[in-house]
């Protein structure tokens, strides 16, 4: 038998067409809902460092956008669609990579059953602490299964009707649930409050940023705008400091996280990163303040945090 060839499919181009705008608008929502989620949840700066933490490859398509990256940090437009998927149910806010698990695994003593119970809390992924809405809802199913025929509009692949029907619907109950669990952000921030600790100097922690971190006047987070930053005086430095001590104070727990403090506090305020650790060079000096180091809520995780000397 000859084979048959297909010169022309106008029917597969307008399904497509149709889909792909709905695999434009499916991605354009989970990525504002994770940018919202990180945003409330752990501090308005933390987003990039979730994305580049869980997307490094995002990097690799740094230059397929060359006008909206001069004004803002556009990483969660460079992961790809499984990834962002993945950011949901396949990773954990404190997982460490593979060689530093396998460091803490060694040090734990076999006898010691309450550390591996710890380091099992640390691991639990997104989906189970997080996103148990959307777990219920088989998200990471539906998710995939679109992912599917959003790999087939990408590589011009064939249609029939039934495709579309099935993609029209994944879509609407993705979207259905993207939004039910955007209403639960609230209550997850609260219960991961009430837990003790500091949240974002947590996060920073599981990032990298241990007690044996050495600072960097330039954060690897800010891009763009960062050289428009000011400098900061030791009066100022100490005012703010202080600011932030009184909020704690009222809470009755936590402490000022030294990275956050410079890098996500100042930062946003529009100060220069390498004034700010300068400054806190000479305040550490001349004994105005002071840092010391905290347990976070895994009892391997040390932060460093700042205080003012007349706060203790």
């Amino acid at each position: 038998m000859r084979p048959i060839y297909i010169l022309r499919d106008e029917v597969s181009e307008a399904i497509a067409g149709r889909l792909y705008l709905k695999v434009y608008r499916l991605e354009n929502r989970l990525r504002e809902y994770l940018m919202r989620f990180y945003s409330i949840v752990y501090g308005a700066d933390f987003w990039p460092l979730a994305a580049e933490k869980i997307a490094k490859k995002a990097e690799e398509f740094k230059g397929n956008e060359r006008v909206f990256s001069d004004y803002a940090n556009t990483i969660a437009y460079r992961i790809t669609f499984d990834d962002l998927g993945g950011i949901i149910f396949k990773v954990g806010a404190n997982q460490p990579d593979a060689e530093i698990l396998i460091k803490k695994l060694r040090a734990i003593p076999s006898t010691e059953s309450k550390r591996f119970a710890e380091l099992q809390a640390e691991l639990e992924p997104n989906y189970d602490r997080f996103f148990k809405r959307l777990k219920q809802g088989d998200f990471r199913k539906l998710w995939e299964r679109f992912s599917h025929f959003r790999n087939k509009i990408a590589h011009n692949n064939l249609f029939v009707a039934e495709d579309e029907a099935e993609a029209n619907d994944l879509f609407d109950r993705l979207m259905t649930l993207i939004s039910q669990n955007d209403r639960d952000i609230e209550t997850v921030k609260s219960s991961l409050e009430t837990s003790g600790g500091d949240l974002q100097e947590e996060f920073l922690t599981a990032s990298g940023v241990t007690a044996d971190s050495i600072p960097s006047p330039e954060s690897p987070l800010w891009t763009g705008l960062s050289s428009k930053f000011v400098s900061i005086s030791q009066d100022e430095f100490l005012t703010q400091l202080k600011s932030l001590e009184a909020e704690i104070a009222k809470k009755g727990r936590g402490y000022v996280g030294l990275k956050r403090f410079i890098e996500f506090h100042l930062g946003a305020l529009g100060v220069d990163y390498k004034s700010a650790w300068q400054i806190y060079e000479q305040l550490l000096e001349s004994n105005s303040i002071e840092k010391y180091e905290v347990i976070g809520r895994y009892q391997d995780q040390i932060a460093l945090a700042i205080r003012s000397i007349n706060s203790k």
